[in-house]
């Protein structure tokens, strides 16, 4: 069995900053290993990132952190910017997602779509720090389907890999105004 924490930014007010963000991934881990939820929480940013840091690497190897939607974090202690949160765990098992940030067009910037994420990921990338993997970039094919089921030992008929095929979109065939 495999423990997923899973967290997606933004979605509630204690996962709009780094701070709530650690003290709840912290908490979760913490009753995963001992069964028990505790109310103890950091007060300070510093305190919280140590808490989940500490928290992620006593925990079972078969544990994993997933955050979704970085982008959508507050930029209180360069959590969005600088995903400073993350710099302890990047050697851990932590698979994080955000949106492209908007790339330059004629020396402008669209800061709307600005949100440093990406920009901070591909630099600890260009450091062998983790590995980025774009989805449209991705086959999602029956093949890779295939391999995902084989590893958690499940199958769909042929009729049924065929119709999760075909409801699969590559990101990049959709038009301005569809995403």
């Amino acid at each position: 069995n495999q423990n997923v924490v899973i967290r997606f930014c933004g979605t509630t007010a204690n996962t709009d900053t780094a701070l709530g963000l650690c003290n709840t991934l912290t908490k979760q881990l913490h009753w995963l290993q001992k069964g028990v939820m505790s109310d103890s929480q950091a007060s300070n940013y510093q305190g919280a990132v140590k808490q989940w840091s500490d928290a992620l690497s006593s925990a079972e190897k078969r544990t994993v952190a997933v955050i979704d939607s970085l982008d959508q974090l507050t930029n209180a202690d360069q959590a969005r910017t600088e995903l400073s949160f993350l710099a302890p765990v990047l050697r851990k098992r932590v698979l994080v997602s955000c949106i492209p940030d908007a790339k330059q067009v004629n020396g402008q910037r669209n800061m709307d779509y600005y949100f440093g994420c990406e920009t901070k990921l591909r630099a600890w990338e260009a450091e062998e720090k983790v590995q980025c993997i774009q989805l449209s970039k991705m086959s999602f094919g029956e093949e890779w389907f295939e391999q995902r089921l084989k590893q958690t030992g499940r199958r769909l008929t042929k009729e049924q890999l065929e119709y999760v095929v075909a409801q699969t979109c590559d990101p990049t065939s959709f038009s301005e105004g569809q995403q």
